[in-house]
């Protein structure tokens, strides 16, 4: 049976870490990246204080699981991240007061045995099935949970709640183990003790939920802010140009009749290179009055005109194929989310490609009666690109292309659309369904 104990205990502490770093990756690090080798670490550390617990080595769980978070968070951010192991503190307070509260419950029905030493073990191993369940939970909604996180900044106040609910709990934790000490014990005022230390938890970890929850609100509406400037921005750029264009074609079209007349001249007198040399001049004149991208959405032909100003400069060709019109029930914001965040991360890794024939992006556009097609392909250098769990990264710049692969995911779900991230050949590929 103590084996059996000894393992439960071994499988709890196993996966309150995994669950922990689960946590610090939705509430704070989008950009933490969990693979199989945290399990790996996470396992072999677990069996090896397990084997020391079967011969009678005493291990005490807490002092162990905290230095290995630590060292899994340095492992993820390769030691350049040391200021956001800062994260660890208010994650580690919820999963402890959490716990606390649990066993606050149990006290207030079990009485004085919760507050002696030692804790009976029904008592001790209902608790430790119950974490395991708990932790078990934990992981399963976070990793489902995950992919409509956004990342949080932390200010002065975050860092005040964090170290004073932190202080509180060490103080909870040390009046339990003083009560322990206790040679005369009272069940009533046990009771008492119990439901102020219950409530103390709850006003806590309310405090602490609410501080994360107000930053993971402010980074989103911060986030949505710029969009709507940048969309706006792209919008009067776009009527400007336009205005500028009808301006520049009714100067052509009060002109035209000259032209033709310099055309019949250079005909008359047999002078084919000079009227070939001004027909280029005047058909250039004409092309560069124009939009170069016409797709039948307003929204995004501003986008796409804007930001092939920037291909050119960086030699990068592009191709539209097919359109889609105005009426969509997809919001102009959602669209400007959607399509300049998936042409940026196309420009950069186009820019990032040595071979400038490879410098190419594509956009194919499908309309039908009741949904969008929406796809994005470039080429791209395999060892640039990363792809987990339907997001990329690159070693230059994983918070930002992470942080745009977010927002356009969000807006695609906001309206029960389909969005998939492909890699093959080196080719990444962005796919995207939207109702019309």
């Amino acid at each position: 049976m103590d084996m059996i104990n000894i393992a439960a205990e071994s499988i709890d502490s196993y996966l309150a870490v995994i669950a922990m770093i689960y946590m610090i990756k939705y509430f704070f690090c989008r950009e933490i990246n969990i693979n199989k080798n945290i399990f790996i670490i996470c396992g072999i550390s677990e069996l090896i204080i397990f084997l020391l617990k079967v011969i009678h080595i005493n291990i005490i769980e807490l002092p162990y699981s905290f230095p290995l978070i630590l060292v899994l968070m340095l492992y993820n951010y390769k030691f350049k991240g040391l200021a956001k192991v800062l994260y660890i503190i208010p994650c580690l307070t919820i999963s402890l007061m959490f716990a606390y509260l649990i066993v606050m419950a149990i006290g207030i029905f079990s009485g004085p045995v919760l507050l002696r030493d030692p804790m009976p073990d029904g008592i001790y191993n209902v608790l430790t099935y119950f974490s395991i369940i708990f932790d078990g939970t934990i992981i399963i909604f976070l990793r489902k949970k995950i992919k409509d996180n956004m990342y949080i900044t932390l200010n002065k106040l975050d860092i005040v709640i964090m170290i004073t609910v932190s202080i509180v709990i060490f103080l909870l934790i040390c009046i339990m183990d003083q009560l322990k000490m206790r040679v005369v014990y009272d069940a009533i005022i046990d009771r008492c003790i119990i439901i102020v230390i219950t409530i103390c938890g709850i006003i806590m970890d309310s405090c602490l939920l609410i501080s994360i929850f107000k930053s993971k609100s402010a980074v989103y509406y911060k986030s949505m802010n710029e969009i709507n400037k940048h969309y706006m921005k792209m919008q009067l750029e776009h009527f400007d140009a336009y205005k500028k264009s009808q301006i520049e074609t009714r100067r052509i079209k009060h002109d035209m009749k000259n032209h033709l007349i310099c055309i019949s001249e250079f005909l008359d007198n047999n002078k084919i290179d000079e009227l070939k040399k001004y027909i280029y001049e005047l058909n250039n004149g004409v092309i560069n009055i124009d939009n170069v991208i016409k797709t039948g959405n307003m929204v995004v032909d501003s986008i796409l005109n804007e930001k092939y100003s920037i291909m050119k400069k960086h030699n990068i060709k592009l191709s539209v194929d097919g359109r889609m019109g105005n009426e969509t029930s997809v919001e102009p914001v959602d669209l400007c989310t959607i399509f300049a965040n998936a042409i940026d991360n196309a420009i950069e890794g186009s820019i990032k490609e040595n071979n400038v024939s490879r410098r190419i992006i594509k956009i194919e556009l499908r309309d039908n009666k009741n949904f969008m097609f929406i796809i994005f392909e470039n080429n791209m250098t395999r060892a640039k690109i990363r792809i987990k769990n339907n997001y990329i990264t690159s070693k230059e710049d994983a918070i930002n292309h992470g942080f745009g692969i977010i927002n356009m995911q969000y807006a695609v779900k906001k309206y029960n659309g389909d969005f998939e991230i492909k890699e093959k050949d080196d080719i990444f590929r962005v796919e995207i369904v939207l109702p019309k």
